[in-house]
């Protein structure tokens, strides 16, 4: 298990020419830590094309969501932030109403979008108020995907 706060040593970009940089991670959970030596990886990636090509598209999806997570965590109204959080936490095809587990705490979820707690409550009381949603505890029931979509589209 992986310590809250504990310094880890990760491979960035610059691993690959023997650079290392030191990140800090922070567990929300009980987590499991894997080392895999550089040589290893290094090995797997020029014996096996189709291994380096799923590391590159899954390297790349990430950064892709990063991407997007801070222009939608910072460029849009804090209302949308939440709403755009909520959403994305559905499957694709998820039935109406839908339940959504915040594995998180709430606290987390408005450092995530970049909102102070008390402005994420107001948020969540607000979408209670419009009839969107319901909350219990850490359970989020949204009452109508298409409704909650569209007044994300009315709040950008």
């Amino acid at each position: 298990m992986l310590p809250q706060h504990q310094a880890t040593k990760s491979p960035t970009a610059g691993a690959s020419v023997g650079c290392t940089h030191l990140l800090t991670a922070v567990t929300l959970d009980d987590s499991l830590l894997t080392y895999v030596p550089r040589s290893a990886l290094t090995r797997m990636i020029e014996s096996d094309s189709r291994f380096a090509l799923r590391l590159l598209a899954s390297l790349s999806m990430r950064v892709g969501h990063a991407v997007d997570d801070i222009e939608a965590f910072s460029l849009q109204p804090p209302a949308a932030r939440l709403v755009t959080y909520l959403l994305r936490l559905l499957p694709p095809d998820a039935p109406t109403p839908a339940r959504i587990e915040l594995t998180i705490r709430k606290n987390l979820v408005a450092a995530q979008l970049n909102l102070a707690p008390e402005t994420l409550s107001r948020y969540f009381r607000e979408l209670k108020e419009r009839g969107l949603i319901s909350l219990e505890g850490r359970e989020v029931l949204v009452h109508d995907i298409e409704r909650l979509s569209e007044f994300l589209s009315q709040l950008n």
